[in-house]
């Protein structure tokens, strides 16, 4: 089993999320968005979660 099959599995077996700021899609539950900055998945990395805490500050 090659890398792109365990890839193509994993997409399949896991629904993908979108970030809550940019829209970029992320793989919820994989842990790649936690391993990026976010906590709950709800963003795709570092960036946008600093961003949404600095909008949401501002608001």
């Amino acid at each position: 089993m090659t890398t792109t099959d365990i890839s193509t599995q994993l997409r399949q077996a896991m629904p993908a999320a979108e970030c809550e700021h940019c829209g970029a899609h992320i793989m919820s539950g994989l842990g790649i968005a936690t391993a990026r900055g976010s906590t709950d998945g709800r963003y795709c990395g570092r960036r946008c979660l600093r961003r949404a805490v600095q909008e949401a500050g501002d608001e």
